[in-house]
C-alpha cells in the first residue's frame, strides 16, 4: 500500500503574514520610493530613511522600499542629504542601475 502521507501537501496559508518589503512595496503602489519606476522584490529593498546606525528605528514610519542600488549608495547617509541628493536632480532622478 502506498504511503499516502508524502503525497499530502499543506495548504498555503492565505492569512499568512506578508513580509515587511513586499507590504511597503504594496503600499507604494510597487514603485520605488525615490524615482518612481516600476520595482520588482528581486530588485527591492528597505530603506530606513533615517538609518538605524544615526539612531532610526524598524518602524512604518521610517522605512521605505527602493532599488537595492541606491539603499547599497545612500548607505548611513543622513536624511537631510539623502532628500537634498534627490530633490537637485531637478525631477531627473534616477536610480542607479536603472
Amino acid at each position: 500500500k502506498p504511503n499516502t502521507k508524502a503525497s499530502i501537501q499543506p495548504e498555503p496559508n492565505p492569512t499568512k503574514a506578508l513580509t515587511k518589503l513586499k507590504r511597503i512595496l504594496y503600499l507604494q503602489g510597487g514603485n520605488c520610493f525615490f524615482c518612481g519606476k516600476s520595482l520588482g522584490e528581486g530588485d527591492a529593498s528597505v530603506e530606513h530613511l533615517n538609518p538605524k546606525s544615526r539612531g532610526g528605528t524598524s518602524t512604518e514610519d521610517n522605512e521605505v522600499v527602493c532599488h537595492k542600488s541606491l539603499n547599497h549608495v545612500f548607505g548611513n547617509m543622513e536624511l537631510k542629504r539623502k532628500f537634498e541628493f534627490v530633490l537637485k536632480t531637478k525631477g531627473s532622478f534616477r536610480c542607479p542601475g536603472t
